[in-house]
């Protein structure tokens, strides 16, 4: 088992066509820096499928149960983003 020591979390919502990108230059610096590291894209009720894009480009993915942008999604001390398949022990 890949030992992971950081968590890099993507908050998303509808947007498709910037994410894979953003993972890609995610997954360069992390190669860049020699991390043990993974991308967790968090989607917040795409309609415009990211969810494939991101898993195709290296990321996890987990569906976020509130649904708006990610600042709009509440406050994280009342509601925590869940990360079930978070493997680290620091997120960025």
């Amino acid at each position: 088992m890949l030992n992971v020591e950081l968590t890099v979390p993507m908050p998303c919502l509808n947007e498709a066509e910037a994410l894979d990108m953003c993972v890609a230059k995610t997954k360069t610096a992390i190669e860049k820096d020699h991390l043990s590291a993974e991308i967790l894209t968090a989607d917040n009720g795409s309609t415009d499928a990211p969810q494939k894009l991101a898993r195709q480009a290296g990321a996890q993915v987990v569906a976020v149960l509130t649904r708006g942008e990610p600042s709009e999604a509440g406050q994280p001390e009342k509601e925590p983003l869940p990360l079930p398949i978070r493997r680290s022990g620091w997120t960025l």
